[in-house]
């Protein structure tokens, strides 16, 4: 199957292949390719994330299918480029957001900060964030109660200990 997903002057062609039937009970993940032509990897970044969270926050879909797609993690070969996404995160996705938000006459999803799963982080915020991602669920009861789901989680080769 081949998807084309038009973002206004960004347009992104998207192989996927897999077996994945939600409907015959067959699950497991979908990894995506991106090839932006044109643009820097830095802005590609920003406005994929952007989309991504933007989209999950818009769905109507019942809250236990939307938590399913609340969390973005996002995979990096290095604690280098790890931390220049999470600069990105902290303010040119959340503008981003905003702006696609305003455009779409939409809310705008909130997005408090992005959790790592990396050696840059202390243990104690480690075992955090893995309690946080197994014990907190997107709901709207969640949200209102200010406790709030991981947004984006960013990591480099540790997520393979864990899976």
């Amino acid at each position: 199957m081949k998807v084309c997903l038009r973002l206004r002057s960004f347009q992104y062609s998207v192989r996927i292949e897999s077996t994945i039937d939600y409907k015959k009970g067959i699950y497991g993940r979908k990894y995506i390719g991106i090839m932006p032509s044109g643009k820097t990897k830095a802005m590609t970044e920003i406005r994929m994330m952007a989309a991504l969270m933007q989209k999950a926050y818009t769905m109507d879909l019942p809250d236990e299918i939307k938590d399913k797609f609340w969390t973005l993690t996002v995979y990096f070969n290095s604690l280098k480029d790890l931390g220049k996404a999470s600069t990105l995160v902290d303010d040119d996705v959340k503008d981003f957001i905003i702006r696609t938000a305003n455009r779409m006459f939409t809310t705008r999803r909130l997005i408090v900060r992005a959790d790592e799963l990396t050696s840059r982080v202390s243990t104690t915020e480690l075992n955090e964030t893995l309690d946080k991602l197994e014990k907190i669920e997107y709901s709207k009861e969640n949200m209102e109660a200010k406790q709030y789901a991981s947004s984006v989680l960013l990591a480099t080769n540790m997520i393979s200990f864990l899976s």
